[in-house]
């Protein structure tokens, strides 16, 4: 449900940038966490934010959302710029904006991911990612069930 809201506040965006979306949802039981909501859509709506813009026009980003014993596991993975090699280490610090995201003339305050990172963590999470520069992202974070 979350992520179906965080979606739709990004139609305006995805149509503008001609992105295509797919959603891949577990198929069983819903499962429960104990979460902050509106933190939680923020995560969410940095990372698909990102992967929207940094995007190229006609391709895909794929959300796939599944879990095991212990986590909910998001993975939201785009086809843009990705980021380079000798800037990964800096990705989740503050104030950073990989060189060709900025030139690529995207707003931004280098503040997102920073921010995010420290959202899934203070939830007990973890996030991480891969890339491989001009072809792709995929970022991943971790939320523990409820016990």
């Amino acid at each position: 449900e979350l992520l179906k809201e965080t979606l739709e506040s990004f139609q305006a965006l995805i149509k503008m940038k001609n992105v295509t979306i797919k959603v891949k949802l577990p198929k069983g039981d819903k499962v429960e966490m104990i979460i902050d909501k509106e933190k939680i859509k923020l995560a969410l709506q940095n990372l698909i934010e990102n992967a929207v813009n940094y995007s190229l026009p006609q391709s895909l980003v794929t959300i796939s959302v599944k879990y095991d014993k212990m986590n909910l596991i998001f993975m939201i993975e785009d086809n843009g710029i990705g980021i380079p090699k000798n800037q990964q280490a800096r990705i989740f610090t503050k104030f950073f904006r990989g060189d060709n995201a900025v030139k690529m003339e995207t707003e931004g305050t280098g503040l997102g991911l920073y921010l995010t990172k420290n959202i899934i963590e203070k939830h007990g999470g973890k996030i991480w990612f891969e890339t491989e520069e001009n072809k792709r992202s995929t970022f991943y974070f971790t939320l523990p069930l409820a016990k």
